[in-house]
């Protein structure tokens, strides 16, 4: 029996469930470095982004977001480890952060997020 390329041991996957979160972001690379991202996803452990550029595993950046409530706005500022970097076509590349160091205020904010629909 081969191995197959593709597949992922459990501990590659996710451990928490994911809700899809679709907002325009900021992307903090570097102290000097900020690009505008897209999210695709949150989850109380991680978030993903649609980048135009590549980054390392590893890498600490700083996503800025507004995740809104009942049409008042709520700035959100999450820091994470790049976990993981993917081309995806013409949308460039798929970016899944692990948050780090998380507030007491932004674990509240992404519980509320995570109550609308998870797939």
């Amino acid at each position: 029996m081969t191995s197959n390329p593709f597949s992922f041991s459990p501990s590659d996957l996710r451990k928490t469930p994911r809700t899809i979160f679709r907002r325009p972001a900021i992307l903090h690379v570097s102290a000097t470095q900020s690009i505008p991202v897209k999210t695709v996803d949150i989850s109380q452990e991680g978030i993903c982004v649609l980048a135009d550029l590549s980054l390392t595993a590893g890498h600490l950046c700083g996503i800025e977001f507004n995740a809104s409530f009942d049409q008042q706005p709520l700035p959100l500022r999450l820091d994470g480890r790049v976990a993981y970097c993917v081309l995806s076509g013409p949308a460039g590349f798929r970016i899944g952060f692990h948050l780090q160091n998380l507030t007491p205020i932004a674990k509240k904010h992404i519980e509320k997020i995570m109550s609308m629909q998870k797939f």
